[in-house]
């Protein structure tokens, strides 16, 4: 489940096209960082701090996941959070990532991320149920 680890080459390669965004929000990843070789160095790539990985809700082990690289740029290190939104999602409902950015430069405002995925075969009535 490293799905993620196939692409950054790509991203590495493409490093000067990439940075020109402040945010990049990944889905269907298809990554267990627990099962990264090198931990999470192999998701790195320069110019962005360390992605916030969730880890796929589907155990069928086919896709899911979804992850947010913040470019440096950006914010401090430290004015990002993870939001957990303790949401039980048993019913292939998606998936849903939440962060926060403290004092965004050169604005000093605060504002919220979300990465969202709801795959082909989900429920679609519960999808939009979690969203309300």
């Amino acid at each position: 489940r490293v799905a993620i680890t196939a692409g950054m080459s790509y991203f590495k390669e493409e490093k000067e096209f990439f940075t020109k965004f402040d945010l990049l929000c990944l889905n269907e990843t298809n990554c267990c960082s627990s099962k990264l070789p090198n931990g999470m160095r192999d998701l790195e790539i320069d110019g962005f701090f360390e992605p916030i990985v969730q880890e796929p809700v589907r155990k069928s082990g086919k896709g899911g996941g979804l992850a947010i690289y913040i470019n440096k740029r950006l914010c401090n290190a430290h004015d990002f959070e993870n939001i957990d939104l303790k949401l039980d999602i048993q019913d292939n409902s998606g998936e849903f990532q939440v962060l926060k950015i403290h004092n965004v430069k050169n604005t000093s405002k605060t504002v919220v991320i979300v990465n969202f995925y709801r795959s082909p075969s989900s429920n679609a009535p519960a999808v939009m149920a979690t969203l309300r």
